[in-house]
């Protein structure tokens, strides 16, 4: 098969261009999440009975439950708890790869078959299944600065006005407030009473039942064209009590004397809370804190966005006065980090892949037709034979010292870099004697032409502010990010050295890095950085980007070796682009 691909590199290359397609496809496609579902799926039941202990429950409530469900289709194993506070919470465990959502329907009809041997209670307070969700989203606290504003209210404000919204939308698996604060009417027995009337709780909570109804009864009498004058009337309760008051005047027997005993004469009764178990309190004021997990499949950062989106809509259309929301836990942040490390790492290999394959393309014939390395070696000069005139090799290198110790101290003696060279250059020709003008006519007055025209050009784009319009551009498009402002003056005056010659791009880019670290307040000493080695590197790409590049080709041209663009561009254009990504590395992992 190898054979197959080495000997048809079309083929091979047309399948590598499909796979990499497939792959970026599967890169915007595929669900994110924080975590990859890796533990079984599983479906909760959970049935409820006021006032029933663990031991009621587990046998009027667990064992017919558990009998049903056991063989479900797909079901490994399952485990139920059950405690004193009337609730029992059954979970089933699924083989891996099961459809949760399948796995959820099955259970529901094992459930649905044994209803009728479950108590009254339960059946009347629903027996609920469910799928489990694990992977988490964020947590939302609902909370109020307003006194008047009580946990009852922020939690049932929530549950009102906030869950409905985010349960639909799309990508949300579960939502659910931590604890419970839902409104109730709340009846305070009074046992002493209760006993001077001969009456036990259950009696009280069967009137309650009884009187506290929404049914309807129904119609009496019948129009007819036999009888036009008949009416008709439509039955109904009152409905179901919404005061104390109302709850107070319920009827519970009538006493021997005739008079009616009622539920204010022996309990006390308020509106209040369910239950009191779980305070809620963000930064000292009540809320309602809101969990929010993601269903399989979805994509956690647009669930995320959207969740946030609606918060905001909610909080501008329906928050009441005071109230406010915050996020306390969000995943985001470390989908960011993990998505990050994953460019990271594909970056790595890129670069690796992208060194090892071009060097085994650009140099595999320059190494396989090269000369012999030692006949080369014998056939150049020695150093010492070079030099021909020690006097002159002296004099040249005292030239040199001097040019470089003033070039080093310009700034501190105040002489220009272009007085120093102007002063070097009449030095040397004094020095040179009778070869001055020798000297002249050696000059290649091209390359200095070229020189004159590239600073014009440059003092052209500085005169013009398009300087300006760039630093104004990389402020805009950074946002203050330090890392993303580096990385774009590194680019850019690497792409910019490439073309026009780094010496004078880079003294003209000073004052618009000296803008940009007064204006984004950054250091300024990390963008100087970013510049030198932009322009420093960038400067190699090409044949004009450097003064030592441009006078290297043409002194090797006037020798006959001729570098033209594309061989010069070659070798050099992949080396630079590979130090330029390290050398934005460096100043990362240095000052970022």
């Amino acid at each position: 098969m190898f054979k197959l691909f080495i000997k048809r590199p079309i083929l091979s290359g047309v399948i590598s261009v499909i796979i990499v397609c497939l792959g970026v496809l599967s890169i915007l496609t595929l669900p994110i999440t924080q975590f990859p579902d890796i533990v079984p799926p599983s479906v909760t039941v959970t049935a409820r009975y006021t006032g029933a202990s663990a031991d009621v429950m587990s046998k009027t409530v667990a064992t017919p439950l558990e009998r049903a469900i056991n063989g479900v289709p797909g079901m490994t194993y399952m485990t139920t708890v059950c405690t004193n506070d009337g609730m029992s919470l059954t979970t089933i465990y699924f083989k891996v790869g099961t459809d949760p959502d399948v796995a959820a329907v099955n259970v529901q009809n094992r459930v649905t078959t044994v209803l009728d041997e479950l108590p009254e209670e339960v059946i009347r307070a629903g027996v609920i299944t469910e799928k489990e969700v694990n992977s988490m989203l964020m947590y939302l606290n609902i909370m109020s600065t307003d006194s008047a504003h009580t946990e009852k209210f922020v939690y049932n404000f929530a549950d009102i006005n906030i869950l409905r919204e985010l349960k639909r939308i799309d990508g949300v698996g579960l939502v659910e407030i931590m604890g419970s604060r839902d409104y109730a009417m709340r009846v305070w027995l009074n046992p002493n009473r209760l006993a001077a009337y001969n009456m036990v709780p259950q009696d009280v909570t069967e009137a309650i039942r009884n009187q506290n109804i929404e049914a309807a009864p129904g119609k009496t009498g019948i129009s007819s064209d036999k009888l036009p004058q008949q009416l008709q009337y439509v039955l109904q309760y009152t409905g179901k009590f919404s005061t104390a008051e109302e709850y107070g005047e319920i009827v519970l027997k009538a006493l021997p004397d005739g008079s009616l005993l009622r539920l204010k004469d022996v309990a006390t009764i308020e509106f209040d809370s369910e239950d009191y178990n779980m305070t809620s309190m963000t930064d000292g004021r009540p809320s309602a804190s809101i969990m929010i997990k993601q269903r399989p499949g979805s994509n956690a950062r647009e669930v995320i966005q959207n969740i946030k989106t609606k918060m905001a809509e909610i909080k501008e259309s329906s928050f009441a006065p005071g109230m406010d929301y915050n996020i306390s836990y969000d995943v985001s942040r470390f989908l960011d980090a993990s998505i990050q490390s994953v460019l990271k790492t594909l970056l790595e290999a890129f670069i690796l892949v992208f060194i090892v394959v071009y060097f085994l393309i650009a140099y595999r014939k320059e190494l396989e037709s090269s000369p012999d390395i030692d006949k080369l070696a014998e056939s150049m000069p020695s150093p010492a034979e070079t030099i021909t005139n020690r006097r002159d090799f002296a004099l040249s290198c005292v030239i040199f010292m001097c040019a470089v110790v003033l070039l080093v101290t310009h700034a501190l003696t105040g002489l220009t870099v272009a007085f120093i060279g102007l002063v070097i250059a009449i030095f040397s020709l004094i020095v040179s004697g009778r070869k001055a003008l020798h000297m002249l006519k050696s000059i290649d007055y091209k390359t200095l032409l070229f020189f004159l025209g590239l600073f014009i050009v440059v003092g052209g784009l500085e005169q013009t502010g398009i300087l300006e319009i760039i630093a104004a551009f990389i402020g805009r498009v950074s946002k203050g990010n330090l890392k993303l402002m580096v990385a774009i003056i590194i680019i850019i005056s690497a792409c910019a050295s490439a073309l026009i010659d780094n010496i004078p791009f880079a003294a003209t880019m000073v004052p618009v890095i000296k803008s940009l670290a007064a204006t984004q307040g950054v250091d300024l000493s990390v963008l100087a950085w970013a510049l030198s080695m932009g322009t420093d590197v960038g400067g190699s790409a090409t044949p004009i980007g450097a003064s030592a590049n441009v006078v290297g080709t043409s002194v090797a041209a006037k020798n006959g070796y001729m570098i033209g663009w594309g061989k010069y561009c070659r070798t050099a254009v992949p080396a630079t682009i590979i130090v330029v990504l390290i050398s934005m590395v460096c100043i990362f992992v240095r000052y970022c």
